[in-house]
């Protein structure tokens, strides 16, 4: 660990201690259990005790260590139970510092969050655990400061040290759940900048054909790992970029499958009241379904397969007729 403190030298020595103590708890290099001696922690850092006791009661303060009477600190055991109330902390609160980011966005604030995640990227992809660490941490806060609260970052910051421990634990595993997330996660953009494996030519970023299957026979060949005898059991492939999506349906612009905007202005204005069940409003003939459904979207259509039964039903005179006319023949 003390090798790599040679770029920290503008901190203070307690501040120094606290980020090793806390990325060497978050990697596992100290385990669950583990006494934190003072003595032997001054040692292996290279430095006094005072700024070592410094960090261990910061650690304490995080939630990453645990005074034991008698015996002093001690990292901390995993604890389910704890990290689903940690999520729910973190939910309320990162929610609200993204709304507000959201708000505020500047270019600045983009380029650093791309550049960020760029190297959360890269630094896994070459197996650099601690600095794809560093980086995906520097990310996600780059977002919650952006929302200009400073007391949201400082709350936020505790329940999210309490939590990076549990993600070193995916992120360490090849193979795990997040290879197979990235595998999976195929969100496709309008206009193509590039391809990260350098394989596919975007040309000028359309969808062309031929972009388009080749972008195909990628998520096949990858869901083929998954499945053995994906291969022999296709009889045939139909692929639809955004752009195949828009030029079928004008409303899915730029080919979003979900067909329109989450904001509240559009799922509280016309969320369902008594009076207006079934994805009615209070607009004749007018029905809203899609993304901007109350409360959110989703992928089953649940929204436009309602609604086009209640259309393709006969009208009530219609029924009345059908009914009246079955009499007659009777």
């Amino acid at each position: 660990m003390a090798a790599e403190r040679a770029g920290i030298r503008h901190r203070t020595m307690a501040e120094a201690a606290l980020d090793e103590l806390r990325e060497a708890i978050i990697l596992g290099e100290l385990v669950p259990g583990t006494p934190l001696r003072l003595e032997d922690l001054a040692a292996s850092l290279g430095m006094s005790i005072s700024p070592i006791r410094e960090a261990v009661r910061q650690l304490e303060a995080l939630g990453l260590a645990e005074h034991v009477p008698h015996h002093g600190a001690k990292v901390v055991a995993i604890d389910v139970e704890e990290l689903r109330d940690l999520f729910q902390v973190r939910l309320a609160l990162e929610t609200m510092a993204v709304r507000r980011a959201a708000q505020r966005f500047t270019d600045e604030d983009r380029e650093r969050a791309a550049e960020l995640l760029e190297q959360c990227v890269e630094a896994r992809a070459r197996g650099d655990l601690r600095q794809a660490m560093r980086a995906h941490g520097g990310f996600h806060f780059a977002l919650y400061e952006a929302s200009r609260s400073a007391w949201l970052v400082r709350l936020i910051r505790p329940a999210w040290e309490s939590c990076e421990r549990y993600r070193a634990a995916l992120l360490a595993q090849q193979g795990s759940l997040q290879d197979r997330h990235q595998e999976i996660d195929q969100e496709l953009p309008w206009h193509v900048k590039g391809d990260a494996a350098g394989e596919l030519d975007p040309v000028d970023g359309s969808w062309t054909p031929e972009l388009r299957e080749r972008y195909a026979d990628r998520i096949q060949a990858r869901l083929a790992r998954h499945i053995p005898n994906l291969e022999s059991a296709v009889l045939e492939r139909v692929a639809i970029s955004p752009a195949d999506l828009e030029a079928e349906n004008v409303n899915l612009r730029h080919g979003d499958p979900y067909g329109g905007a989450l904001a509240l202005d559009q799922n509280f204005l016309w969320r369902p009241f008594a009076q207006t069940p079934a994805h009615r409003t209070p607009v004749e003939r007018l029905w809203h379904i899609g993304a901007s459904t109350h409360p959110g979207p989703g992928l089953g259509a649940g929204s436009g397969t309602l609604v086009a039964k209640q259309l393709l039903e006969p009208a009530v005179t219609q029924k009345a007729v059908d009914r009246l006319s079955a009499l007659v023949r009777r």
